[in-house]
């Protein structure tokens, strides 16, 4: 019972942190993209 719980867990935090990373990724792009469209403007 606690083997299974726990490597769900595992890739379940692994999932999140996938996540996390991808958002914070697009969220710098999007904002250095906004930065060059107001420069250009």
């Amino acid at each position: 019972m606690n083997g299974p719980s726990l490597c769900a867990d595992r890739v379940h935090r692994k999932i999140t942190q996938t996540y996390l990373g991808f958002i914070s990724s697009s969220l710098r792009k999007f904002k250095s993209l906004e930065k060059y469209v107001y420069h250009v403007h």
